[in-house]
Parts: C-alpha cells; sequence; structure tokens
C-alpha cells in the first residue's frame, strides 16, 4: 500500500514493537503444579524451540527442581551442562550420527531410539566400549512409523540391543 502526496509516491511505513515476556515465576510455579499431581513419578521439564526463542539459560533457573530435563537439540542439552545441571537429560529427537552417540556417552545424556541406524549406532558403539553404560528409551509409534518403531519392529530391535 502506498500513500500519494503531492505526486510522490510513498511507501506506507508500519511500525510495530514485539515485546517479550517470561513469567519466570510461573514456571516455577507450574512445576510444582505437575510435582503435586504426580507424586510418584519423576517430573522432567520439557524445554523446545529454545524455550520458544528465550533460551535455555533463561529457564534453567526456574526449573531446577525438576527431575530432569528433556531437550530436543543436542547442543541445548550441553549448554545445560555447562550451567552446572548434574540431573538426567533425555534427547526427544533421539541421535543422528555416531558422533551424537559418543557425546551422550560423554555428557552422561539419554535419547530416545527410533530407527535402525541407531540401533546400529548402538550396536556398534557397545562392541567398542563392553563396559560403557548409555541410556536409552525405545520410542513405539504405531500408526504413522514417520518416528518410532511399530511394536513389531521395536520388540526386534531390542533383541539385537540385547
Amino acid at each position: 500500500m502506498t500513500l500519494s502526496l503531492k505526486s510522490f509516491e510513498y511507501p506506507m511505513l508500519l511500525l510495530f514493537y514485539i515485546f517479550e515476556y517470561l513469567a519466570i515465576d510461573a514456571l516455577s510455579h507450574n512445576l510444582g503444579i505437575a510435582r503435586r499431581h504426580a507424586k510418584n513419578s519423576k517430573v522432567y521439564a520439557v524445554v523446545k524451540a529454545n524455550a520458544y526463542g528465550h533460551g535455555i539459560e533463561r529457564v534453567y533457573p526456574a526449573l531446577q527442581q525438576a527431575d530432569g530435563f528433556a531437550l530436543l537439540d543436542l547442543a541445548e542439552a550441553k549448554r545445560l551442562r555447562a550451567l552446572g545441571w548434574q540431573g538426567d537429560i533425555l534427547l526427544l529427537e533421539g541421535i543422528f550420527s555416531a558422533q551424537d552417540l559418543q557425546d551422550c556417552h560423554d555428557f552422561n545424556f539419554s535419547f530416545t531410539v527410533h530407527n535402525t541406524a541407531q540401533i546400529e549406532w548402538l550396536q556398534q558403539f557397545q562392541s567398542n566400549h563392553p563396559h560403557s553404560a548409555i541410556s536409552y528409551f525405545c520410542q513405539n509409534e504405531c500408526r504413522h512409523e514417520s518416528v518410532g518403531f511399530c511394536t513389531r519392529r521395536l520388540c526386534s530391535g531390542l533383541e539385537a540391543l540385547a
């Protein structure tokens, strides 16, 4: 849209501001509510998309009372360790290379297993490091199988790791 003024064309300027507000107290409060409703369970803080752009560094102080963190990104998990978090960290999207698996071992991260390449990397890692422990969770998805194993394939994948 343009405005005509004395036969000159000027582009209309649209000015708007985006304000960011992060209620740290609300994060702590919500974590407490989750803990009260799940008394006999571990409560993990699920932080996605770099805390929706706020950064793990900004939300970490409010979520330190969680039993663990569940993240999507390996780099974010490393930043959480650098902040001093010693508890559980679960990588929800799993690993994408054998190097990621080595990083999980080095930084004590858990991860989800949802494809055969990850099982092959685990088998190779276990054969090269027979006394090392790696914590992983199997993702079961039977409807679409875009992420995760259907039950039949999950069972055969678990047998391969045993």
